[in-house]
């Protein structure tokens, strides 16, 4: 009947290293050349494994890996375009056949979730400036985009909120995102529980929560920049880092990340030092210093001056007390 079959698909979602010219996978393509709808590359769980660009770096040349967050944009670029193309040692797949696998938020993989979405903006036009405009993106799934993590923290539709102007045919991005909060500290810190607490984050919307991260893993969104965390492991090191959330759901990049470690079983850390400020010092974001009899928490690494004492400079310090 002509109506059956009118909204079947035929797509594949190969992890990236099989599609180099001497992948695994590139048989399975072949035989269905000419019947497949598109084919989307897994750009995620393969770690250290990328791309060797020899006009990267100024033309000296770099190794991209899919996990070096710092150059994620040129990785989504230089890899695509490599695969539509034919180049670099890789498999050539249509660009109008071809769309880009990405993780649905930031549990969906081990590696590959893309932290700041104006990489994949500027993929795009890169690729489209350079006539090599592809299909789309893809995720793996809708259940995960609109679920909650295991700590029962809710995703809020983050691909499809991030990506819907991609997803529409437009390749402007929505607002800025926000800037990324600052000046974390811990107090309270025990053998098994800690408060953390971060200068308010900014940006073009209003910020309505955190998303907090420890080791990686979300467990928490509080909507004041504070937040108790117990249930912890005595003698033990904890990374933590803090994603701001507008009211339009735009996340900001992570926060410089905190290194902890929580007290021995059965005893209390000692206070750290806090110093006296000085003027003429190189302050590292996050450092404690002590005014007047007060604490404070440098937001933005500087040299002080005569001029900004932490009680008057607040854009460069957060009082503690």
């Amino acid at each position: 009947m002509p109506s059956r079959g009118k909204n079947f698909i035929i797509s594949m979602a190969p992890e990236f290293p099989y599609l180099r010219t001497s992948g695994s996978y590139l048989e399975y393509i072949s035989a269905l050349e000419g019947y497949y709808d598109f084919i989307a590359p897994q750009y995620y769980n393969q770690g250290g494994d990328g791309i060797w660009v020899d006009e990267a770096n100024g033309g000296a040349g770099a190794w991209i890996s899919q996990n070096n967050d710092a150059m994620k944009e040129d990785f989504l670029y230089y890899l695509t375009e490599s695969l539509v193309s034919g180049t670099r040692d890789y498999a050539r797949i249509p660009a109008a056949k071809f769309a880009i696998g990405l993780p649905s938020n930031v549990d969906a993989a081990a590696t590959g979730y893309v932290v700041d979405p104006q990489a994949v903006y500027n993929a795009f036009k890169r690729l489209d400036a350079k006539g090599l405009s592809i299909k789309g993106l893809m995720t793996w799934s809708v259940n995960w985009d609109n679920g909650n993590n295991k700590n029962g923290v809710p995703y809020n539709g983050e691909f499809s909120t991030r990506y819907a102007a991609l997803i529409e045919g437009e390749v402007t991005p929505p607002v800025e995102n926000p800037q990324p909060p600052k000046a974390l500290n811990v107090s309270e810190l025990t053998a098994t529980s800690l408060t953390l607490g971060w200068a308010p984050a900014t940006g073009p919307n209003p910020i309505v929560s955190y998303r907090v991260l420890r080791n990686g893993s979300v467990i928490a969104q509080p909507d004041a920049p504070l937040l108790h965390d117990s249930g912890l492991t005595p003698d033990s090191r904890y990374s933590y880092t803090v994603i701001a959330i507008d009211s339009k759901n735009n996340a900001s990049a992570p926060s410089v990340a905190l290194a902890i470690t929580t007290a021995a079983d059965g005893t209390t850390p000692p206070d750290p030092v806090v110093g006296e400020w000085e003027v003429n010092h190189a302050y590292q974001e996050g450092e404690r210093v002590s005014y007047q009899g007060k604490l404070y928490t440098c937001r933005q690494t500087h040299t002080s001056n005569i001029g900004w004492t932490p009680d008057t400079t607040l854009a460069l310090w957060l009082p503690m007390s």
